[in-house]
Order: structure tokens, then C-alpha cells, then sequence
């Protein structure tokens, strides 16, 4: 009860069929446990992909680079390193930072993802409207068209 009275009290007075309410709370300034960062979370980060040093693509591309830099010049040794990993006698250009499938090809500040924003997006690749009732107000399919007839304006993906 102790403890109870100093983390908060509460006052409430009668004055002529009014009711007053007073709350006070006090705290002794502690996250409990002290697990609990200063911040509160306000810069978590939104961790939904892998660590750039630990991402496979990543791992793979160091991984051939070192092989290439250990067996360069020397004779084939007859080992199997998998597809992918047998030594290169002709220097490539396409490397993962430069091969498009990678996802390495988005470098920089204005390609990495936000990291503290959780967007949500639906991409409507397959819009279902028909153009021609769109762009002209009629349709020669009339009722048994499969497509939406509709003529407002609507933005497709790229266009956001």
C-alpha cells in the first residue's frame, strides 16, 4: 500500500453536485528491468532483410573473388567448387554489383529501403478496365464485355 500511495494518488472533491477529479502520478524515472532503450523505439529499424555482410549474394560474390585470387595463374587442380566457382581465366564485367538479377544493382542513398517507414503497396498489373470503353465511351462488346466499364481516371503503378 505503500508504494501504491506514492506511484499515484487520487483526490475527488464534492462542491455543490459537482464532481472533481485530481489524479497524480509519480515515478521513479526507471524502465524496470532496464532493457528498455532510452529512445523507446523511436529509431528502431525495420529488419526484414538480411544483414548486408551476411546476405548470400553477397557471401557468394566474396567467396568466388577469393578463389579466383587464390587459383589465378596457376594450373586447374581438378577440384569441384560447384558451378559457379570454377576459376575464371578471363576477367567478367558482370559481377554481382553489376549483373541486373542481383539485388546489389540498388546502391546508394536513394535505393536502400527505409528502414524506419513499413509501406504497404498493391500493384495492379492486370487493371481489368476496357480501354476502349475508357477511352471512348463505347464498347462493341457491349454487356458481355469481361472488362470493367468505367472512365474515371485512374493512376497505374508507374505513374505513383
Amino acid at each position: 500500500t505503500e508504494r501504491k500511495a506514492q506511484l499515484s494518488r487520487a483526490h475527488v472533491t464534492r462542491e455543490k453536485n459537482k464532481w472533481s477529479w485530481w489524479v497524480a502520478y509519480k515515478s521513479a524515472r526507471t524502465t524496470g528491468n532496464g532493457t528498455v532503450p532510452r529512445t523507446v523505439g523511436a529509431t528502431a529499424i525495420l529488419e526484414i532483410d538480411t544483414e548486408k555482410d551476411k546476405d548470400a549474394q553477397s557471401i557468394i560474390c566474396s567467396a568466388s573473388q577469393q578463389i579466383n585470387k587464390e587459383l589465378k595463374g596457376k594450373a586447374d587442380d581438378k577440384v569441384y567448387r560447384g558451378v559457379n566457382n570454377y576459376t575464371q581465366y578471363i576477367t567478367k564485367k558482370d559481377t554481382a554489383q553489376g549483373n541486373a538479377s542481383s539485388g546489389m544493382v540498388r546502391k546508394g542513398a536513394d535505393f536502400e529501403p527505409l528502414e524506419h517507414i513499413r509501406s504497404t503497396v498493391r500493384w495492379d498489373y492486370q487493371p481489368d478496365i476496357c480501354k476502349d470503353y475508357k477511352e471512348t465511351g463505347y464498347c462493341g462488346f457491349g454487356d458481355s464485355c469481361k472488362f470493367m466499364h468505367d472512365r474515371s481516371d485512374y493512376k497505374h503503378g508507374w505513374q505513383l
